[in-house]
């Protein structure tokens, strides 16, 4: 049964990203353990990543990571970025974590608000910046596939 995105609570959308995501990763056949906010990707080789899932429905625009929740300095650290529009497919993004370490018009870094984070703005200008994360794309850059 397909539930409708729109309808969903954030709580409810965030659960369908984790498992959309959890799936994709078991089409390359590697073990998933969860964990509490995260879960590991690990392959047969032994390579293994940590996965923070986050999720957008459109029209909203920014995706927040709380600088607690993610050492950005972690080379094995990704963010899964799920974009939920309407009842399409969701297009998901693979983003290392260090990326955030240089930021730009897409991957925002706040260290001065009271609870300093990590960002990312998805607006329509900025989908060239993330194209490159593309999941299909990313996931052999990173020696998953």
């Amino acid at each position: 049964m397909r539930s409708n995105i729109i309808t969903l609570t954030t709580r409810e959308l965030n659960r369908k990203a984790k498992e959309v995501v959890k799936e994709k990763f078991q089409e390359y056949g590697v073990n998933i353990i969860e964990k509490d906010r995260t879960f590991s990707v690990k392959t047969k080789e032994g390579k293994e990543i940590e996965v923070l899932v986050k999720s957008i429905r459109r029209p909203t625009e920014y995706v927040l990571i709380l600088k607690k929740h993610m050492d950005a300095n972690q080379s094995n650290y990704y963010i899964a970025l799920v974009i939920f529009s309407g009842d399409n497919t969701p297009e998901l993004f693979l983003i290392p974590a260090i990326a955030f370490l240089q930021p730009n018009d897409l991957l925002r870094d706040r260290p001065n608000y009271k609870n300093p984070e990590y960002g990312m703005n998805v607006s329509n200008k900025n989908m060239p910046l993330l194209i490159i994360y593309k999941f299909e794309t990313y996931i052999g850059k990173i020696g998953l596939e």
